[in-house]
């Protein structure tokens, strides 16, 4: 907080207020508000809204000139140097004005626009703004270097004692690409401080001090407070490159990363910030209020707003607005966080790589995440994220070189109040240009668990390859899985599917596949097999299905075992819609086959009845070794000696020419024999006839009678001629 005598203190803190302003600028005097239209000046220590040491912010100001009788011009004005004051009237009998300085500003813009002048500047820590380049001799002390740097910037120092002023820096700093700006804000991190210009155009180092200002329901006119608080601090880190030194425990953190003059013995470095700083803690906010022109950014305070309620903050941003009148509007990182990202605040990008860690409550999550940077871009990060609901852990590694290409690997693990999963992926871009992912995963309820891999190969040809697997296990099943899907550069695509399904009753296995062809034919086939306690199933069926859809050909095969039976079935359907089917049915008493075709090769026992009606049945030799009863006609085909009919060995009757030749004699006993048609009996000796004794018919064919003889004389004959 700026100093004043104690009327102006108790002046500028009235409601009813009177105040003035004037600028200088060259030399010349701009005063009251029949001069001044308006005027804001706006001062910081932080950018963003994330806290954190160690910034080097200019203060702004962009200030209106009227310029009714139109003698002002912009020109007149680029470059200059503007000094502002604010007037408050102490005691109007004795000393009616006090007047405070807000700063010097340097001219960086002026127009004219109507009856105005508008103006806009900086202060003077634009003059650091240009390459460090150090003459001093190494080692030396943080102190030596920020006079250095304010020598160099031809800006007067006012800060002679800070923290760590003795800090020895043992090694000269890599100072390539580093500004003045840059190296004060390097300063001022290990200070625990900001640096800034003051208003009497003084570098000085600032540091959270007390105020004894309040901000209450009398002097503000809007505020939004806070829900959450930051801090207190307590666990500091310095990180040089994955080099890290800390103090402290807890999870609020503030860490020191890459910080140009800690790259050496850190001595009481660490111990002196951490007593700094440690038990810090904020109530963030912003608030529009009457102002308070003393006021600085670090300055601490306490804000109020509800009655009873005080709590503690600071001023990090504040930009006083001047037009017939003042109010000013205030603001502390109102971001709802609880981020403790200590680093350095400058624009400059190191190239090496940095470690930035955090701690974020975002109401309804924090989340704690540490991330590894190369420049700008993340090359690494892990992350712990917690709500009501789920703990969320990720680590992730992106473009991890190898010797064919890069990968990006991330892993994860998600747990709610009835799930838990983790999963594992891996993407890899090879040099020829081949693409493949990869990942894995396990969850688990309390009643499932479920595992499972996954895999997809693009190769530079277009192929594309897609493969995974699973395990889905219950109380009351286990259920395993493979599936592929391959699809080619023409457009044919090839799908495959097997799967195990167990339980206690039974255990399923199944196989499928589908072709999908460049000419649209589809072909699709499957087989699986059921086993039960009592029971075997067996089932294979393909299907072809040609490119118009209209010709699909069936084919089908089924095998049922169960305690006492077997049963087999196989069938075709073709695209006309003729369906053909062939069963066997096998019990312990029977064997039915059923099929439009049987064909039995090689040697055929069969050693019981056969019955029924059997149709026509066509084959080689038969062998019947018992009786064979016949309920119709006995066709014997072929012709030649080899045709006839058989007992044992020997034949006893065939064909020649319509005849039927019997080759050895007939016995007719106990029955009617009776012959039509024409009988020869040429060669033949005819016994029996008279009913006993040696009778014999004879034919002569030169007399052309049929003899009759009887004990061997002639007793008639028979003209048969």
């Amino acid at each position: 907080m700026y100093e004043a005598s104690d009327l102006f203190k108790k002046a500028i803190a009235q409601q009813n207020r009177e105040l003035r302003i004037r600028a200088t600028i060259d030399g010349k005097e701009y005063s009251g508000w029949s001069e001044i239209q308006s005027c804001n000046i706006e001062e910081s220590i932080l950018t963003g809204e994330d806290f954190k040491f160690g910034s080097a912010t200019a203060a702004t100001i962009d200030l209106t000139l009227l310029n009714m009788d139109d003698s002002l011009t912009a020109k007149s004005f680029e470059g200059k140097e503007v000094h502002v004051e604010i007037g408050a009237m102490l005691d109007k009998f004795h000393q009616p004005f006090e007047y405070v300085s807000m700063g010097y500003f340097l001219v960086d813009q002026a127009s004219k626009e109507k009856s105005t002048i508008q103006l806009s500047g900086f202060d003077k820590m634009i003059l650091f703004e240009q390459p460090y380049v150090t003459s001093l001799t190494y080692p030396t002390t943080l102190k030596q270097i920020l006079q250095e740097i304010c020598t160099l910037a031809g800006v007067p120092l006012k800060t002679t004692s800070f923290v760590n002023d003795d800090y020895m820096v043992s090694n000269a700093p890599d100072l390539d690409g580093v500004t003045l700006r840059m190296a004060l804000e390097y300063v001022s991190e290990l200070a625990c401080g900001f640096a800034r210009v003051n208003r009497d155009n003084q570098l000085e180092i600032v540091t959270l001090s007390e105020s004894g200002v309040t901000i209450d329901k009398s002097n503000y006119y809007a505020m939004n407070l806070s829900e959450y608080e930051y801090g207190p601090i307590d666990y500091v880190v310095i990180n040089n490159e994955g080099i890290i030194e800390d103090i402290g425990e807890g999870t609020s953190i503030l860490e020191i990363k890459d910080n140009i003059f800690t790259f050496n013995e850190k001595g009481n470095l660490l111990t002196n910030i951490y007593n700094r700083v440690k038990s810090f803690r904020f109530k963030p906010f912003t608030a529009t209020w009457q102002g308070n022109v003393l006021t600085a950014p670090g300055d601490m305070i306490d804000v109020s707003y509800k009655a009873g309620e005080t709590y503690r903050s600071f001023i990090a941003k504040q930009n006083f607005n001047f037009a017939n009148g003042l109010k000013c509007d205030i603001e502390t990182n109102a971001k709802t966080q609880m981020q403790i990202d200590y680093q350095t605040q400058g624009s400059v990008t190191d190239s090496v790589r940095k470690t930035r860690a955090s701690i974020k409550n975002l109401g309804s999550e924090i989340r704690l995440e540490v991330e590894r940077l190369d420049g700008d871009i993340v090359e690494a990060y892990s992350r712990i994220s917690l709500t009501a609901d789920e703990i969320r852990s990720e680590v992730s590694a992106m473009n991890v070189k190898l010797s064919d290409g890069i990968a990006q690997n991330k892993s994860l693990i998600s747990q709610t109040a009835t799930q838990i999963r983790s999963e594992v992926t891996s993407e890899v871009k090879r040099i020829d240009g081949s693409l493949s992912s990869l990942s894995s995963s396990i969850t688990q309820t309390a009643t499932q668990i479920r595992s499972e891999v996954n895999s997809k190969v693009t190769e530079l040809n277009g192929k594309i390859t897609a493969t995974n697997s699973s395990i889905t296990q219950t109380a009351t099943s286990i259920r395993s899985e493979v599936n592929t899907k391959v699809t080619e550069l023409n457009g044919k695509i090839s799908d495959a599917n097997s799967s195990i399904t167990q339980t206690a009753n039974s255990i399923r296995s199944e196989v499928n596949t589908k072709v999908t062809e460049l000419d649209g034919r589809i072909s699709t086939a499957s087989s699986s097999i059921t086993q039960l306690a009592g029971e075997v199933s067996i089932k294979a069926d393909a299907t072809t299905v040609d490119a118009l859809g209209s010709r699909v050909s069936t084919a089908e095969f089924t095998v049922n075992a169960v305690a006492g039976e077997i049963s087999s079935k196989v069938s075709l359907s073709d695209f006309t819609g003729e369906r053909v089917v062939s069963m066997i049915n096998q019990t312990p008493y029977y064997v039915e086959i059923i099929a439009s075709k049987i064909n039995l090769y090689g040697a055929v026992s069969v050693l019981s009845d056969i019955s029924g009606n059997l149709g026509r049945i066509t084959t080689g030799q038969i062998d019947i070794y018992d009786s064979a009863s016949i309920g119709a006609g006995l066709y014997l085909r072929g012709q030649g000696n080899y045709t006839g009919i058989y007992f044992g060995g020997t034949q006893i009757m065939q064909t020649s020419g319509g005849w039927l030749q019997i080759n050895s004699g007939i016995s007719s006993r106990g029955a009617f024999t009776e012959f039509t048609g024409g009988v020869d009996f040429s060669g033949a000796n005819v016994t029996g006839l008279g009913g006993g004794g040696a009778t014999t018919v004879r034919y002569s064919a030169a007399s052309g009678r049929l003899y009759i003889d009887q004990n061997g004389y002639q007793v008639g004959y028979v003209d048969v001629k």
